[in-house]
């Protein structure tokens, strides 16, 4: 079903709902300064798809600082590049 966020600019003005629903399978991203940022307030969600980059560390809000440890959940594994297939 995907979570509900009010964006700021998405979708355009005109409309006067600014709830956007992200569907499953699409995350929302923002960047860190929403006045010159393209993210999903200027274009709406993200296919998970298109994604491909890795957190490592919790900057916000200041009292979480801290360096993110890779893990995956216990029903999950890492996934298979053409290198490791081939190899």
């Amino acid at each position: 079903m995907g979570d509900q966020i009010l964006s700021r600019i998405y979708p355009p003005r005109t409309c006067k709902n600014r709830y956007v629903r992200v569907p499953d399978g699409h995350f929302w991203l923002e960047g860190d300064h929403h006045g010159h940022s393209l993210d999903s307030n200027s274009f709406g969600p993200v296919s998970v798809g298109l994604l491909h980059g890795r957190a490592s560390h919790i900057i916000w809000p200041p009292n979480r600082w801290q360096r993110i440890s890779p893990s995956l959940p216990p029903h999950r594994g890492p996934l298979e590049t053409e290198e490791e297939e081939d190899g």
